[in-house]
């Protein structure tokens, strides 16, 4: 049920207020003018307002990063990414990758209703047949000398072009593994394969001439970094050390930005992936670890959320404190009913803590930095 409100062009501004926005209107009328937190502006009715409707921008922006933190989940939980950073609809393709490191796009409705993933991967899995399993040992230059396939984890007789046997499950050497010997031997690449394994990736060799597989070679990558290392190095995944922090660097300063945004910190130096963990600290200073994935979800501080499910008013105030003001009311009822705040400037407003503890504080000090002229500022400066 709507709260009643007063139909006056006072209660409508307390009204955009209590939610970190303004209502622009001088009058009451219909309808009227409204600016969110994030300067969107729209027109609406004083009773849709009422009844809880507000900016359709962030809402859609929410909405769209609620879906994109959903198949980022997805893709985690089938060990791959989603290599998109925004979301447009559920039947706009998007970019993925599987653990392989396959690449392709696909809907997140395709990737969510029906199930499906990688599709390269899905037609090798398809085709894991004994004659599958010989053209894959002959891309390789060698053998697959079984004559009956069970499955994929039932050991197949492979040899090598050099002549040497070996029996290992089909689903190792769809991982890239091959000869065990000639993994040891020093001197079986040449210039030529360390040059296609560097267009594979999009970058170059740039050595002339090629030693042994512990010699470096020079290497550069589609971004125009240079950098030496051994070929068994890069065969073995590795690739740009200067991308691969620029990554990491991204991610952190991501993760450090959505920690302030909830009124806390990242602690961690370095970002490990969505599943590893870092150190969090929120707006009370409780320090915990969790993972890059769960944050992203929208989890945080425990501490916190059981002492506002106690509901504590000691939590609350402890939380304005922090942040330089107080919580002039005496009980707290839940995380929806309005508590009323007070801000270093001396401002006084009545907020849902659900609000504040996602990190929104007074909407006066907002506007007022948001203001440009003193004329404008002085409305909400405190009187002295």
């Amino acid at each position: 049920m709507a709260e009643h409100v007063p139909r006056t062009i006072e209660s409508m501004q307390q009204l955009a207020i209590s939610r970190g926005g303004w209502c622009l209107s001088d009058t009451y009328r219909k309808p009227l003018s409204w600016r969110c937190a994030h300067g969107h502006e729209w027109l609406a009715t004083a009773p849709d307002t009422i009844k809880g409707r507000w900016c359709s921008v962030c809402a859609r922006f929410q909405r769209r990063n609620l879906r994109l933190e959903e198949a980022q989940r997805l893709a985690s939980e089938r060990e791959g990414h989603c290599l998109s950073t925004h979301f447009e609809s559920l039947h706009a393709p998007m970019e993925w990758q599987c653990a392989q490191r396959h690449r392709w796009q696909a809907s997140l409705g395709n990737i969510k209703s029906n199930g499906t993933w990688c599709p390269t991967c899905g037609h090798l899995n398809q085709r894991s047949t004994l004659e599958a399993m010989q053209q894959l040992a002959s891309q390789r230059g060698g053998r697959c000398l079984s004559k009956v396939y069970v499955d994929r984890k039932s050991a197949l007789i492979w040899e090598c072009a050099k002549g040497h046997r070996w029996e290992v499950a089909p689903r190792i050497i769809l991982r890239g593994h091959w000869c065990a010997i000639c993994a040891q031997d020093p001197h079986r690449y040449t210039l030529e394969q360390m040059q296609a394994v560097a267009r594979a990736r999009g970058g170059e060799c740039l050595s002339s001439s090629y030693v042994n597989i512990l010699t470096q070679l020079t290497w550069r990558c589609e971004q125009g970094h240079t950098w030496n290392s051994a070929p068994t190095n890069i065969i073995s995944g590795c690739w740009c050390p200067q991308c691969d922090r620029d990554s990491k660097r991204s991610n952190i300063e991501a993760m450090q930005a959505l920690a302030q945004l909830r009124g806390g910190g990242c602690l961690s130096p370095a970002y490990n992936g969505l599943r590893g963990r870092l150190t969090m600290r929120c707006a009370l200073g409780h320090i915990w670890d969790a993972t890059a994935a769960n944050i992203r979800l929208g989890h945080w501080c425990r501490q916190c959320v059981s002492g506002h499910r106690r509901g504590t008013i000691e939590a609350m105030q402890a939380m304005a404190q922090d942040r330089g003001g107080r919580c002039l009311s005496e009980r707290y009822v839940n995380s929806q009913s309005k508590l009323k705040w007070l801000c270093s400037m001396g401002h006084s407003w009545l907020a849902a803590p659900a609000y504040v503890t996602q990190g929104t504080w007074c909407p006066q000090c907002a506007r007022l930095n948001s203001c440009r002229k003193n004329s404008s500022r002085r409305k909400y400066l405190p009187a002295r």
